[in-house]
């Protein structure tokens, strides 16, 4: 059986003619969630960089700085943790993951929302970010 590429250059393309405050931001938590496991591949589904193992389970929303949908709104990157492209219905994470930091906003049981503003931010969340993506995806 082949071995999966990890890497897609459909990200790496999105990543190349990507204009926004936090481009750079974009490409840390791509490293962050590709060094999370050897089972995390990328690509781009949602017109956004996406992760997956078995399923899809993270993608990462580029927001304001003139990007559709409100283009006026502050530079932001929105990490959507989810269960997959399909809801699966019984399927929740809800109070399953670790999150002393208060990172996660839960918009359902199955989907949370993690926000960053800026490198500061990012920075500042990075381990806990780590740790929780680890724990999303079932990795010690």
């Amino acid at each position: 059986m082949a071995a999966r590429r990890r890497t897609d250059p459909d990200v790496d393309a999105f990543l190349r003619g990507l204009e926004h405050p936090l481009a750079k931001e974009l490409a840390a938590l791509r490293r962050l969630f590709l060094g999370a496991s050897a089972q995390v591949c990328e690509g781009i589904k949602w017109n956004s960089p996406s992760f997956r193992v078995a399923d899809w389970f993270a993608t990462i929303n580029v927001c304001g700085a003139g990007r559709p949908p409100r283009p006026a709104d502050p530079p932001s990157l929105r990490i959507v943790l989810h269960t997959g492209a399909k809801a699966k219905g019984a399927v929740s994470k809800a109070g399953r993951v670790a999150d002393p930091e208060g990172l996660l906003q839960w918009l359902g049981n199955d989907r949370c929302l993690v926000t960053i503003t800026s490198a500061k931010d990012l920075a500042a969340k990075r381990t806990a970010l780590r740790r929780i993506v680890r724990a999303w995806i079932g990795t010690p």
